[in-house]
């Protein structure tokens, strides 16, 4: 039985990727680069120089985050979420970045850890990746808890899910990944899976890459 690291690496490969590469739009063949975060401000006009985030856009990019989610052509199965401890602004132990982690997205302990080395690109210096895996199946994952942390991570929410949250189902090679509030990848196999998503929210397509997509699916 492969274990849920070579399962996810698996589906990665399906999907037609070498490794796990961001951006992930732009690293995978077939493929949809959606808008979430696209009207509004960010934040609130304030008469000091405090930052408040706006909670109409965040209500926004939430919805669009959940029905893309709730609108996959089959639900994920395996969740991944990666962390880099030498990237922290202090030592900070692995047992507690797993622990905050799961108590901020309602998660329960990881079904696996891995750590390996990693390099965002060729010439940085090789750092410390925390891979943490959960079987979807074997507990209630509720989504929204988890996809609302995504999009207040860059917001002053928990920094450890901005760019760094993976959902796949491995039977069908579907990969959904949003980044932070502005964004979100969805990467398939096979482009049929997704055309119904590229037809029902097609609106919400980011406008620097309609073309693109558009070559995809048209």
């Amino acid at each position: 039985m492969k274990s849920l690291s070579d399962a996810f690496l698996s589906t990665i490969h399906a999907i037609g990727m070498s490794e796990l590469r961001h951006p992930i739009f732009y690293n995978a063949p077939v493929g949809i680069r959606f808008e979430i975060g696209a009207a509004g401000s960010v934040y609130l006009e304030t008469a000091g120089d405090e930052w408040i985030r706006n909670p109409e856009y965040v209500a926004q990019a939430l919805n669009r985050a959940k029905s893309i989610y709730k609108n996959l052509p089959e639900k994920p199965n395996i969740l991944r979420i990666d962390a880099y401890p030498d990237d922290l602004p202090t030592e900070i132990p692995t047992e507690k970045i797993i622990s905050t982690i799961c108590k901020v997205a309602n998660l329960p302990s990881p079904h696996e850890i891995k750590i390996t080395p990693f390099q965002w690109e060729e010439d940085d210096d090789v750092i410390t990746q925390l891979q943490l895996y959960w079987d979807l199946n074997q507990f209630d994952f509720n989504s929204d808890i988890l996809l609302q942390q995504i999009i207040e991570a860059d917001l002053g929410g928990c920094k450890f899910f901005s760019s760094s949250v993976y959902l796949v189902n491995t039977c069908h090679a579907i990969l959904y990944h949003v980044y932070d509030d502005r964004g979100a990848d969805l990467i398939a196999r096979d482009k049929e899976l997704l055309y119904p998503l590229f037809i029902q929210f097609n609106n919400w397509i980011l406008e620097y890459d309609r073309e693109k997509i558009n070559n995809t699916f048209l």
